[in-house]
């Protein structure tokens, strides 16, 4: 295998990781606060007591009318932490490698 099936291979393998790994911390967090905060949870976000996909059930963590009722418990608080810096890497991640490929294919590699 060349140096470029390599660098695409590992930058593919991240990204996937990164995106993986958001997905789960993502359902993690939506399960815990439905655990935490029912009541909250049916009020604020639909379709929270089924399995039905909704993309409220990741945005309700970014909200500012969220953050009070996600501050009262310190483990909720910490994965919705832990999430953004994953959504940033999510973002982040695939420009950079992006950037690596432009630059290898620059030199030739």
């Amino acid at each position: 295998m060349d140096m470029i099936n390599l660098i695409i291979f590992c930058g593919f393998s991240l990204i996937c990781c990164v995106w993986f790994c958001t997905a789960i911390l993502s359902g993690k967090l939506f399960r815990k606060f439905v655990q935490k905060f029912p009541l909250e949870a049916e009020r604020s976000i639909p379709f929270a007591s089924t399995y039905a996909q909704h993309p409220e059930k990741f945005i309700y963590f970014f909200r500012k009318a969220s953050i009070p009722t996600l501050r009262k418990d310190s483990e909720i608080w910490k994965l919705r932490q832990r999430l953004k810096w994953f959504v940033f890497a999510s973002a982040v991640v695939p420009l950079i490698v992006m950037g690596i490929l432009i630059v290898c294919a620059f030199k030739g590699l």
